[in-house]
């Protein structure tokens, strides 16, 4: 089966999903075959497209991340005129959308520009290395190549997947054109079938009890990720405090959806 692996990223202003103003877009473009494993193998030559999106103004710490300033993006087009051109390529039924983060950070940005959710069959590499780092990287260190690299480069970085997967230090992060680069390469040399991808990106990491983090297991019980209750089970919290995580309004919903089910009387339980 043929498809198209397109990997996107994009370069802001900041780090707040809803505020952030997106400076530069890149996707790269690999035609793949899927093998009736649901292996990825290249199936053409890769295209990198990428381009600057105007901004008014950048803050020196993020120019300082990516090297974009705002007089940099005079003349360019808005990522608000750019967004649902791309992302009308992105929902083809035939593509693979891939990211480093991307469902943390740049689909939430994406989504904030469109009039629309994205309907995207997605693989979220940042996701897939946080899995692969918390579950089977002591057998790979063993068994890989790839124990001549020092064992402090394995950390949860674009960088450090890289390294691990190709064998080679990756320079140029946060251009948008090389991250994506960096992303495609291990998508292709992981060795991870496509089905058991798409399952890791859209399933709680291993040691969180939601799909964002905010609560963590310890053992079999679940507990605050964060604050001043962090630690602490669910069950050994105050309840106005689980009600103020519900009702403040900018905690993930599948977040609120645990602790709801959790005062109404259904423990999380670990899978």
């Amino acid at each position: 089966m043929n498809k198209t692996v397109i990997v996107f990223d994009l370069e802001t202003t900041g780090t707040d999903t809803n505020t952030c103003e997106v400076a530069q877009v890149a996707v790269a473009v690999q035609p793949v075959e899927v093998t009736d494993a649901g292996m990825l193998i290249a199936a053409g030559e890769m295209e990198v497209h990428k381009t600057l999106c105007r901004v008014d103004e950048m803050p020196p710490e993020a120019t300082a991340v990516h090297g974009i300033t705002a007089e940099m993006t005079e003349g360019a087009q808005r990522f608000f005129a750019i967004a649902p051109n791309m992302t009308s390529r992105l929902e083809d039924p035939d593509v693979i959308v891939v990211t480093f983060n991307g469902r943390g950070y740049d689909i939430p940005v994406l989504r904030r520009h469109l009039a629309h959710d994205p309907a995207l069959d997605h693989v979220d590499m940042y996701r897939v290395w946080q899995y692969v780092r918390t579950t089977t990287l002591t057998s790979h260190w063993q068994t890989s190549q790839h124990h001549r690299l020092p064992a402090s480069i394995f950390s949860g970085s674009l960088s450090a997947m890289h390294a691990f997967y190709t064998g080679e230090v990756f320079d140029g992060a946060h251009d948008a054109g090389n991250d994506c680069i960096a992303t495609l390469r291990p998508l292709l040399e992981c060795g991870i079938p496509l089905h058991e991808l798409r399952r890791i990106t859209n399933s709680p990491l291993p040691n969180d009890v939601d799909m964002d983090g905010k609560l963590k297991w310890r053992g079999t019980t679940a507990t605050i990720g964060f604050g001043k209750h962090k630690d602490t089970a669910i069950e050994d919290v105050p309840r106005d405090y689980l009600m103020w995580m519900i009702n403040k309004g900018d905690f993930p919903r599948g977040t609120c959806d645990v602790i709801r089910n959790f005062l109404n009387g259904t423990y999380p339980v670990k899978r």
